[in-house]
């Protein structure tokens, strides 16, 4: 993943497929560097992940899967929902 408007490299972001309730999820996961948390970077992320996979995910199988202790990403979770 690269920041918006320059080249350079900030973190991944993936689509990850889980089991979960007997059933096949798919979690939107990403790891950002720390210098670029809690700007934005993650949620826009998601939301462009949600969008992209929705086309061919249903809504009812992305799940996120965050720390209980990290408010951050739960924040980016509760956006997404």
């Amino acid at each position: 993943m690269y920041a918006k408007y320059t080249s350079v490299f900030i973190g991944v972001g993936v689509i990850i497929p889980r089991v979960l309730e007997s059933k096949i999820k798919f979690e939107i996961a990403y790891s950002l560097l720390p210098a670029f948390w809690e700007k934005g970077n993650i949620t826009e992320l998601a939301k462009h992940k949600k969008s992209f996979e929705t086309k061919s995910i249903e809504d009812d199988r992305l799940v996120s899967i965050s720390n209980k202790g990290n408010a951050a990403s739960l924040n980016v979770a509760k956006k997404m929902a």
